[in-house]
């Protein structure tokens, strides 16, 4: 009897496991079980963190306390406690952030562990991980709002209804002029269509696929162009170098925990990490807006 699409929808759970456990028993068996596999149909890829690729990550020791030495010519803001107010301290030399949990629970009845075609656990894993990583960015990118309204330069206003070339250059030098540079720049794939029109003469356009998976399109002027659903259209972000824009403390890195309820008769996993979140240099970030009505 075969294995995969060719079972029959008659075979009962006892006379699979049974089935499976023979095919096991052998190389050859367990390979026509890997090949019988199937991936489970999505509407879309699981989400990459982008938010990491614009702060400075470190790992913060036991005991110690996220402290943060900063200019007080500039307001710094960081994540609260709850893990999604943002708190914002101006004219102070000396910052301590608080840290915040970020977490998911992802779970599933006992019994779909036999009846889903792929690997269930797996997947249950990796789909908490991008729930992590999309909160992650959520409040990444609300300090990144907040420092682009306190810069006292102000924002850009994109010219149309579109972004052009010279929209992309005044925002640049916008940011330039306190002496930093233009290190990323982050935007949602409907702004990013405008860009890829201009052409090479603007964008050296990314081609390695674990980078453009990732959300790294390509270079400006320098700087990496990071697309994201985190952002919604209409709303681009210029952000200087990490080491001068701000920082992710971890304290517990991203851990994945059994979280079994046998009582439900589910399994589960609990996948959370324990951070601090700052940025630091409202100069650091320059704001640009497309207003397409």
């Amino acid at each position: 009897m075969s294995i995969g699409y060719q079972m029959s929808p008659n075979v009962t759970p006892l006379l699979k496991q049974r089935i499976v456990s023979t095919y096991m028993k052998t190389a050859a068996g367990r390979n026509k079980l890997a090949k019988a596999i199937s991936i489970p149909l999505r509407q879309r890829r699981d989400y990459f963190s982008v938010g990491r690729k614009g702060l400075y990550v470190e790992e913060l020791p036991d005991g110690a306390v996220p402290i943060f030495d900063t200019d007080p010519a500039v307001t710094a803001f960081y994540g609260g406690e709850d893990g999604d107010a943002v708190v914002n301290r101006a004219g102070m030399d000396r910052v301590t952030a608080d840290l915040f949990e970020v977490y998911a629970n992802p779970t599933e009845k006992l019994y779909e562990l036999k009846t889903r075609r792929f690997d269930l656990l797996d997947r249950m894993k990796v789909k908490g991980s991008s729930i992590i990583q999309l909160k992650e960015d959520t409040m990444f990118f609300k300090l990144v709002a907040a420092a682009g309204a306190a810069n006292p330069l102000g924002g850009i206003t994109a010219a149309s209804t579109y972004i052009s070339g010279a929209d992309l250059s005044d925002a640049f030098g916008m940011l330039e002029s306190p002496d930093l540079s233009v290190a990323r720049v982050f935007m949602n794939a409907r702004d990013y269509a405008d860009v890829r029109k201009l052409g090479r003469d603007y964008l050296d356009f990314e081609t390695q696929h674990s980078l453009l998976k990732a959300g790294i399109l390509g270079d400006l002027w320098g700087a990496k162009v990071i697309r994201t659903r985190a952002i919604d259209p209409g709303t681009v972000y210029f952000c200087t170098e990490p080491e001068f824009l701000g920082r992710i403390s971890e304290r517990i890195p991203l851990t994945v925990l059994p979280d079994d309820r046998i009582g439900d008769r589910r399994v589960g996993f609990s996948i959370f990490e324990y951070i601090a979140m700052i940025v630091h240099n409202s100069k650091g970030v320059v704001t640009m807006t497309v207003d397409r009505s």
